[in-house]
């Protein structure tokens, strides 16, 4: 019944939905030993790709497979991972849909991004001597707030580990305290991504659309934020009549409603999917197709992101952007990316408060912002570090 739920909202495919039951007909290459990378969402999927590409050309005889839980990471997943790469949906965390899912593929190591602890694919792992890496993780305020209240849940799932590499030396601390045997400090994986890819195509097309229009990008925005960003475009309009905001939801799906939000705030809407050129009337542009965010950040110089400008989400990966050379502001909601922000100090722009953010975005469109070549260069010198720290800890 969930799971039917689940497919008619879209949050699960209505095709694969029976790998959330452990139910494939994909097999692992024979003889291969087979290195589970688990990644929950679209930031997490994508730090591991420079990993994937190097196992396969450090071990191409292993069996990689991937696992993550919403479509949208699937889809990038399976466009961008190297081939020989496997994809498939986490089960669900019920023993005998995990244990089903460890029957049919038998990994050695288990590497979980970030945050994503199951308690049963720790524990049935563990059982079956899996290795189990944690990989750039970090434990958030909630998290650890969590862990510490079930503390003999996290004194079970944390020793398990047999090796844990988080993001900040506060991470490092929590992981200890809620009963990792140990933890050590490596940058952010995400620093050793590379550029997300685009239709070169479709950017010169792009271009030539927006050739006179004042452009700037809210990526990865959640519910409550569109409305606060269609009220800033009404403000910014004033000072740039050709203004257009593009607006990039963190879950596509949503894109209905946020189509008549626009409509309701008095503004012109055009959603991506709907194909055709950008009218030169359009306000508002609501990407809601996938694989497309590195098209729009090429277009763009100015990138507020999103899970910064409403409480509770913590703030989206400023890295991306960064990496295409764009200008970046952070609202004031960016618990999240507190060591991000400490490693890139003041080639990002941080907004205090709401009016201090859309003062910054003000401000970066008015002065005809240019590439941000230094944000670009400090973002690839970490990245050069990362990749060859974290092969050597866990290949």
């Amino acid at each position: 019944m969930l799971v039917k739920k689940r497919v008619y909202n879209g949050l699960d495919d209505h095709i694969r939905y029976k790998e959330r039951f452990g139910i494939t007909n994909i097999f692992p290459k024979k003889n291969a030993d087979v290195i589970w990378f688990h990644a929950a969402s679209i930031g997490e999927s994508v730090s591991i790709l420079p990993i994937l590409n190097e196992w396969m050309q450090q071990k191409p005889q292993d069996q990689l497979l991937v696992t993550t839980v919403t479509k949208t990471s699937a889809k990038i997943m399976q466009d961008r991972m190297p081939k020989g790469c496997i994809h498939q949906y986490v089960p669900f965390d019920l023993n005998h849909w995990v244990r089903r899912f460890l029957n049919h593929w038998n990994p050695k190591k288990l590497i979980v991004i970030e945050s994503e602890f199951w308690p049963n694919m720790i524990l049935e792992s563990y059982k079956r001597g899996v290795q189990i890496y944690n990989l750039n993780g970090k434990l958030s305020d909630a998290s650890f707030k969590f862990w510490t209240r079930f503390n003999a849940l996290s004194k079970n799932i944390f020793p398990k580990f047999t090796h844990i590499f988080a993001q900040s030396n506060t991470d490092q601390y929590r992981y200890v305290t809620v009963g990792a045997k140990s933890a050590q400090v490596l940058p952010n994986l995400k620093y050793s991504a590379s550029r997300l890819p685009f239709n070169e195509q479709h950017l010169i097309d792009f271009r030539k659309q927006c050739k006179d229009r004042v452009l700037w990008v809210v990526a990865s925005t959640h519910e409550g934020e569109e409305n606060i960003v269609c009220d800033w475009h009404h403000k910014l309009k004033a000072q740039h009549p050709k203004l257009l905001t593009v607006l990039i939801p963190r879950h596509p799906v949503r894109a209905h409603g946020i189509a008549q939000l626009v409509l309701n705030k008095k503004l012109k809407g055009l959603k991506r999917s709907q194909g055709g050129s950008i009218s030169k009337g359009a306000d508002i542009y609501i990407v809601d197709t996938l694989g497309e965010v590195g098209l729009f950040y090429a277009l763009t110089p100015v990138v507020l992101m999103g899970g910064t400008i409403i409480d509770g989400i913590g703030g989206h990966n400023p890295i991306e952007p960064g990496m295409s050379g764009c200008s970046v502001v952070l609202g004031p909601y960016s618990i999240n990316l507190t060591q991000i922000k400490e490693d890139l100090g003041d080639v990002l722009l941080y907004g205090e408060s709401l009016e201090d953010t859309f003062r910054l975005v003000e401000r970066a469109l008015s002065h005809g912002c240019q590439q941000n070549v230094k944000l670009q260069t400090t973002i690839q010198q970490y990245g050069q570090t990362v990749l060859s720290s974290v092969m050597e800890k866990i290949v």
